[in-house]
């Protein structure tokens, strides 16, 4: 008669090895692979192979936030796809638990441990672990879980301080902060989400006094054209107008990254400066033109600078070394 024990033993010898292989798949430079990966990896969570004890889910979305914290080619769009998907998939579910049983402030929790950089650690190590922490606050994002209406918005400003925080002090990450920051809104916008959501996202930008770099300008538009209600603060720009025609020099300034507008007085709220000029133009600009291109801005065109007077102060009075109407 065959023992249980070893038949036990066997099978779960089995699934290990099964799992090994698909983490080794989302890692693999050719997109198929790692598409199939994660098929593979989702239907071996879901219910019709059974019911995973908190454990082994626990497991589960450890290794997939260590695979986004791999310095492996491909690692992190195959992990972050594995993630977003798995987290998707629960989401909708009505019960309070994010994860079968995992809140989502056990998650985060979760997140936070693994994407953590403890002792004496490489450059390349530390960078590593805090674009796989990104990544993972993306995944959370786009899944939609923070989204639920039993969600706490406690959750929500967790995961936003740790975006901010990484933009604050990290100067070479700033950019990518404020682009998952930036298709939040996005997110919201199309989820019909509650204003509260994004008035967070506001607030937060103010009180990390990051509301006048390239980043807080991509963002203060999306809300006004998103979220047209939400309450922007006073005093940060004219007329609450980035694009204000009194605001050209600043804006220019500020689009060139020569330095970051930074109002408070605090030493410990300075922002971390960005390094050498970077030839490769900031997001924030196609939003800019994109705004410029337009007739009208709702109530704001006669404030509002030309797309003449721009170009002229952004680009001639400073990309350029001459002015661009001379180069043809």
């Amino acid at each position: 008669m065959p023992n249980p024990a070893k038949k036990r033993r066997r099978e779960l010898s089995s699934v290990d090895t099964q799992l090994v292989e698909i983490y080794e798949d989302l890692a693999n430079e050719d997109e198929n692979i790692r598409l199939k990966a994660a098929q593979a990896l989702l239907l071996k969570c879901s219910s019709q192979n059974g019911q995973l004890s908190n454990g082994q889910l626990s497991e589960i979305i450890r290794r997939l936030i260590r695979g986004l914290c791999s310095g492996r080619k491909a690692a992190r769009l195959g992990f972050s796809i594995a993630l977003t998907e798995l987290l998707s998939r629960r989401s909708d579910k009505p019960k309070s638990d994010a994860l079968d049983g995992l809140s989502l402030s056990e998650l985060i929790d979760l997140l936070i441990k693994q994407t953590e950089t403890v002792g004496n650690v490489s450059g390349q190590e530390e960078r590593d672990h805090q674009l796989g922490r990104l990544f993972c606050v993306e995944a959370f994002i786009k899944s939609g879980l923070l989204f639920r209406g039993d969600i706490p918005n406690e959750n929500w400003s967790r995961i936003l301080d740790l975006v901010y925080d990484a933009a604050r002090r990290k100067a070479w990450l700033r950019e990518e902060c404020g682009w998952v920051l930036y298709n939040a809104i996005q997110t919201l916008h199309e989820r019909e989400s509650t204003q509260s959501l994004v008035q967070v996202i506001v607030e937060k930008l103010h009180k990390n006094a990051l509301a006048k770099t390239s980043e807080g300008i991509a963002i203060w538009l999306a809300i006004q054209r998103d979220f047209p209600n939400v309450q922007l603060p006073s005093g940060v720009w004219r007329n609450e107008n980035p694009l204000h025609r009194k605001g050209k020099a600043k804006l220019a300034k500020i689009l060139k990254e020569v330095s970051s507008e930074n109002p408070s007085d605090d030493p410990s709220e300075k922002l971390a400066q960005k390094g050498n000029w970077n030839s490769r133009l900031h997001f924030v600009w196609n939003i800019v033109l994109t705004e410029l291109a337009k007739e009208t801005i709702a109530d704001k065109a006669s404030d509002t600078i030309t797309f003449g007077d721009f170009w002229q102060e952004a680009v001639d009075g400073g990309y350029s070394l001459r002015p661009s109407s001379d180069i043809y």
